[in-house]
């Protein structure tokens, strides 16, 4: 055999061995994941987007059956060889069980546990809505009172899924270090040991580092929520240093989303986020679903007008017609109804109809496109003169300005939305200030007239219009506000009126009028972190007034933090009840009379109050510490300042007038002599008179009933006296 002929053999040998080692791998090789083909993914993700028409049931429906094909496919394969545009997907459909069941949208109870495992697992995949959970969840502590319970420890144990995520590298650098801790810790608290002071600092910072890197990850993925609340962390300094500027900066990218959403749909929105402070003092008696009333008199506005007697009530009709066109809680926008009834209202000679009409042509809405009509719907509608149809000059404005339906004219279109200024019309103010700010001519004179005119609707709480305004000071055009901390706070008014935000507000009051508590106070802590203001007050008292956690301590130290929260934006109330810790001591606080006087101080100067209870309630306070000071200096001045908070409560709320009677009649003739029954008068006249007094409800009868026995134990202690002096 010659040389070539050998050569040719070893290459023949190796191929073959080469193909028998690739078959060999083939065979054993992992199999890839597939997406399963019969998931319309973009239908799934339109039925659990998280906004007003949100189908929790029909999300939760599909997530568990995405799940149970999904999970068969994850377990046998390497969960690192998953594309990315999978690893999305995946983790999406996680996410939403996380979300349901740790929120309890489709069960009476939220399931955190649940929660928090669903979580991990779709945080795993990269998606940015579970690790912005994540964040929320370490931020305050309830990871901890999560995981250190038996029932998620034996999920741990029966999701195979998260079995598997239990031993890769991503668990093990996020997750394995601090459980391990808390599991220490709960060992020693057991067997009575005191706790290590150096892994209390290690759980801490590790803790705060794992909370900041979710909510960054989620930023950089550039998810909303995730910015707001990083965007409220660094203008507060919660976790993470001081600043202002990069604040602005995601305030800044929020409101231009928030402008956005709001200018793609066409209804009225009401961005007045209840605080339930309001309920407070007065008990919170609810309708059970008002609902139910909007869509009898909806329904009862439709059969007036069906009648002969009413079916020309022009009342009636504009009310059902505007009901259409902008939609609401029970009927959903439907402009060819609306159209309908406008033109009913036309034809009884109604004025305002014509602008509504104009509009339906001009956007489509109902009907074909028409800019001629809209047009003459427009001049005919101006023809009036009356502050019903102001909005139409700025309409035609807008025809001039693009050229729809008429010849281009910017000059037109300038005198026209002036006009509709002179009417105080906010969407022609808008557009004045728009021209001139896109006008290449404009001098600082007219910078300074649009700053002037967005100014003004920025007081009136205009949304574009602050938004201008905050964009003009930003960016110094025409304008007199450089502060960073001034002009933030317009962004922030901006970003407050984001649609998610509205739906998470109105959802979590819908479960508090049903007294479903845990589940409101999850929705408000997730809005309190994003640094939203009536959330952070709600927080703190469903906190203080409900049993919200097992763990008293852990529920003291949330009430306090959310108290404080809200005490640093100047809530009344939330200073009240600072004070009133101090005064009497709450949870791990302890006593400070200094610290409980500058408190009550502060909740009679900051915002504006409409409750008297609370102003008496801070005034009543003030006068007994101020009457009651053992340490006082000068005791004359002391006994001064007390009359004068106790003329103030009384003054502002006469209940207070037998209590602050008994008090000081108490000062005056046992306080001082010390007889040894301070105790035991002070918890009848604090638990009996004035705890009902300035708590939750107002019970007459029971503030009568603590008055009449304190004075029967005055009239016993005297009785004491006189037999040991006999």
């Amino acid at each position: 055999m010659n040389n070539f002929t050998k050569f040719h053999s070893i290459l023949l040998l190796l191929s073959l061995i080469s193909l028998i080692i690739n078959k060999s791998i083939s065979d054993n090789k992992i199999p890839e994941f597939i997406f399963p083909e019969d998931i319309n993914y973009q239908e799934y993700k339109d039925i659990c987007k998280e906004n007003i028409f949100y189908d929790h049931v029909n999300c939760f429906s599909l997530s568990k059956k995405f799940e149970e094909k999904i999970e068969n496919l994850l377990l046998p394969i390497d969960l690192n060889t998953i594309n990315e545009i999978n690893k999305e997907k995946i983790s999406y459909i996680y996410y939403n069980l996380g979300n349901i069941y740790y929120h309890g949208y489709t069960s009476k109870e939220p399931d955190l546990d649940k929660g928090l495992a669903y979580f991990i697992i779709s945080s795993y995949f990269g998606g940015p809505h579970s690790k912005y959970k994540l964040s929320i969840i370490l931020s305050n502590g309830i990871f901890e009172q999560i995981y250190k319970r038996k029932k998620f420890q034996n999920l741990i144990q029966k999701f195979e899924i998260l079995k598997k995520i239990a031993q890769t590298e991503y668990y093990e650098k996020n997750f394995k270090f601090l459980m391990a801790e808390y599991m220490d810790r709960e060992k020693d608290n057991l067997n009575n040991k005191n706790n290590d002071l150096t892994r209390e600092k290690r759980i801490k910072e590790f803790k705060n580092n794992l909370e900041i890197s979710f909510l960054y990850s989620a930023t950089l993925q550039n998810y909303s929520p995730a910015k707001k609340v990083l965007a409220n962390k660094l203008n507060k300094g919660y976790d993470v240093t001081y600043s202002c500027s990069s604040s602005i900066r995601y305030y800044l990218e929020l409101s231009k989303d928030t402008l956005k959403e709001i200018s793609e749909i066409n209804t009225k929105l009401f961005f007045n986020y209840e605080k339930l402070d309001k309920f407070e003092y007065v008990g919170n008696k609810f309708d059970e679903d008002n609902t139910k009333d909007e869509k009898q008199i909806i329904d009862l506005y439709w059969s007036q007008i069906t009648k002969k007697k009413d079916k020309n009530n022009l009342k009636i009709i504009k009310e059902l017609a505007k009901i259409y066109y902008y939609g609401s809680s029970v009927v959903k926008q439907d402009y060819e109804t609306s159209l309908d009834l406008f033109k009913r209202a036309e034809n009884l000679n109604d004025t305002e109809s014509l602008y509504y009409i104009g509009e339906h042509y001009l956007n489509g809405w109902g009907t074909k496109k028409n800019y001629t009509k809209a047009y003459e719907y427009f001049k005919k509608s101006i023809s009036y003169n009356d502050t019903d149809n102001s909005k139409s000059w700025n309409s035609l404005g807008y025809l001039y300005y693009y050229g729809l339906g008429v010849e281009k004219n910017i000059q037109k279109a300038s005198d026209y939305f002036n006009i509709g200024v002179k009417y105080k019309d906010s969407g022609a103010i808008l557009d004045s200030i728009y021209l001139i700010i896109n006008d290449k001519k404009a001098t600082d004179k007219d910078y300074t007239k649009a700053y002037n005119k967005a100014s003004t609707l920025a007081a009136s709480d205009n949304t574009f219009g602050t938004y201008f305004y905050a964009m003009m000071n930003q960016y110094s055009i025409g304008a007199s506000i450089k502060s960073c901390d001034i002009n933030i706070k317009f962004f922030i008014s901006i970003c407050e009126k984001n649609l998610y935000i509205k739906y998470l507000y109105d959802l979590a009051m819908k479960y508090y009028k049903k007294r479903m508590y845990r589940k409101s106070f999850l929705i408000y802590l997730e809005l309190a972190e994003g640094g939203s203001e009536a959330a952070q007050i709600n927080t703190a008292l469903l906190l203080n007034n409900y049993n919200i956690f097992l763990d008293k301590e852990f529920q003291n130290y949330l009430t306090y933090k959310y108290y404080y929260m809200s005490y640093l934006t100047g809530n009344s109330l939330a200073s009240l009840k600072l004070g009133d810790f101090f005064q009497e001591g709450f949870g791990a606080l302890e006593k400070s009379i200094e610290k409980a006087k500058q408190y009550y101080k502060d909740s009679k100067g900051a915002e504006m109050i409409t409750n008297a209870f609370k102003l008496s309630h801070a005034d009543f306070n003030l006068g007994m510490l101020y009457l009651f000071n053992q340490n006082s200096t000068n005791i004359t001045d002391d006994l001064y300042q007390s009359q004068s908070y106790f003329n103030s409560s009384e003054t502002l709320e006469e209940l207070t007038h037998y209590p602050i009677k008994i008090v000081q009649f108490y000062f005056k003739y046992f306080y001082k002599g010390k007889y040894g029954i301070l105790s035991l008068i002070k918890t009848i006249l604090f638990d009996y008179t004035i705890g009902t007094l300035f708590n939750k409800k107002i019970y007459i009868s029971w503030q009568f009933a603590g008055i009449i026995i304190t004075i029967i134990l005055y009239g016993l202690f005297y009785f004491s006296l006189s037999i040991q002096k006999d």
